[in-house]
């Protein structure tokens, strides 16, 4: 009988140790699984030591050359806008400007009035500094006058 207890006593440490051992596995089943999420990650990558492939340079390309575009449009349609407020307002200021040289041109009489007028005024003021001049001059002879006297 002591065979027997001998015989189950190495079957049930070989069975502890078998299950030690899966034990041991499942463990490291474990620890291998806890970073799948970035294994899949790191595998579907097709990024090789850094560099970029053709493909998603491609890709950047062509997002980048549809923005870009679509802002150069909006810029181009703002500067068409601005170019023919320039050229209105342009426009309103030759016409503006012609409206006064013509009226400028037609009124030539007005012209020589302006310059008679000024004219007139400046003889008025003349007269007038003469006459202070010779009113004065009164007044030095009458006292050299009563000096005399």
């Amino acid at each position: 009988m002591s065979e027997v207890y001998d015989n189950l006593s190495i079957c049930t440490n070989s069975l502890k140790e078998i299950v030690s051992s899966l034990n041991n596995t499942v463990q490291l089943m474990n620890e291998g699984n806890k970073d799948t999420n970035r294994l899949n990650q790191v595998l579907a990558t097709k990024r090789v030591f850094g560099l970029v492939p053709d493909i998603d340079i491609t890709d950047a390309t062509n997002v980048y050359k549809q923005e870009m575009s679509q802002e150069i449009e909006q810029a181009l349609g703002k500067l068409d806008r601005m170019l023919a407020e320039s050229k209105d307002k342009k426009a309103t200021q030759q016409r503006r400007r012609d409206r006064l040289v013509n009226k400028l041109n037609s009124m030539p009489l007005q012209g020589s009035r302006l310059s008679k007028r000024k004219t007139l005024d400046l003889l008025k003021q003349k007269k007038r500094r003469l006459q202070y001049s010779m009113a004065n001059k009164e007044k030095e002879r009458e006292r050299e006058r009563s000096r005399k006297s």
